[in-house]
């Protein structure tokens, strides 16, 4: 049998098992990716059987000799990334479209190069092509801002790791996907000591204080969640007594009311939604809200949000320890109440610190 004929009925009688396999994996878990790549691999199957019947009837097209290298690895790559399909390689993923993509022009271009165009035919292909990159162009630029964005994000992490003293545990994980600002992507799994080995052998490429506080919001955020992470900073019942605010700390409040008792501060909500901020001095802070719904904190100090959250009982009187060293510095806490809550300083070196 000619090979013209035979190779591809051989292609289209696999394309035609691996549809089968396909659509029973569809028929048994209903994943739409798995629908798609089964239709996908009929398409191709069918192509190929007409092309076998084409050359079997006496058609003489052949592809193009420099075109077939490029032509055996696409339908490689169709067929293999047929037989994977999973939730991580659907057909929409970027790196499966852009290497078929790739091979297809292969293919394509050898097949118009070896076909004889006239002058008008090859304008209006150019004109094609160039319509065609513009998709491409719009999709290289949001990618650019993704990819700076990412790396802003990076660098803010690996800023705010800088900041963390010694005695922070190498633990510590850098970026966690369940926290990760709006937008971001914990590509940086990494533990905190194995960041700090790698910054002695090669340096690092991380934000300055300076340029960490002029990034973007969601790399402060990403900032403050890894100093939270590093510090630790936790919510615990409170086994320190609690100290006055050193002279001259301000107090922000809104739909309520602040009062002064022995170097504390009270708090008293008089609509909803009230909120008082609270700076977080050296060793941290002491809450003791009245009897009443839990009292929701939140902390931040690069970021723009309060990501950082706690949630401390009424009518328990809770601490929030801040190790002593840089990165304990400039810390504020946001606090809604219900109820009256006291808030106090905490003695540096407390319950907590380390």
């Amino acid at each position: 049998m000619d090979a013209n004929v035979f190779l591809p009925a051989l292609t289209a009688v696999l394309a035609g098992i691996f549809f089968i396999a396909l659509l029973d994996q569809w028929r048994t878990r209903r994943r739409a990716y798995q629908a798609i790549w089964a239709a996908g691999i009929l398409f191709f199957g069918v192509a190929v059987a007409c092309e076998a019947i084409a050359a079997a009837v006496g058609w003489g097209y052949r592809p193009p000799r420099a075109a077939v290298p490029a032509l055996v690895a696409l339908l490689v790559l169709w067929l293999t990334t047929g037989m994977v399909a999973s939730p991580a390689r659907q057909p929409e993923v970027a790196r499966y479209i852009y290497t078929g993509v790739v091979l297809l022009l292969l293919v394509a271009g050898q097949a118009i190069a070896a076909t004889p165009a006239s002058r008008r035919g090859a304008v209006a292909l150019g004109c094609v092509c160039a319509v065609g990159l513009i998709p491409n162009a719009q999709a290289i630029r949001d990618a650019g801002i993704f990819f700076r964005e990412q790396s802003d994000q990076n660098r803010a992490v690996l800023g705010a790791a800088d900041l963390l003293s010694p005695a922070a545990s190498d633990e510590a994980a850098l970026e966690v996907e369940s926290e990760q600002p709006q937008g971001g992507y914990a590509d940086m799994p990494y533990q905190l000591g194995a960041y700090r080995y790698a910054r002695e052998i090669y340096g690092t490429p991380a934000f300055t204080l300076e340029e960490l506080r002029g990034a973007s919001p969601s790399a402060r955020e990403g900032a403050d969640r890894m100093l939270a992470r590093g510090l630790p900073i936790a919510l615990a019942p409170a086994t320190a007594a609690p100290r006055p605010f050193p002279a001259g700390t301000r107090l922000a409040q809104e739909g309520g009311e602040l009062r002064w008792r022995g170097g504390c501060a009270v708090f008293e909500p008089w609509a909803s939604g009230a909120q008082a901020i609270v700076p977080m001095d050296a060793g941290g802070l002491w809450i003791e809200p009245d009897p009443g719904p839990p009292v929701v904190i939140g902390m931040r100090r690069f970021g723009d949000a309060y990501a950082i959250g706690a949630q401390a009982s009424g009518g328990q009187a809770a601490e929030i320890p801040m190790p002593p060293g840089p990165a304990s510095r400039d810390w504020e806490a946001q606090l809604l109440p219900q109820q009256p809550v006291r808030v106090c300083g905490l003695a540096a070196g407390g319950s907590g610190a380390g």
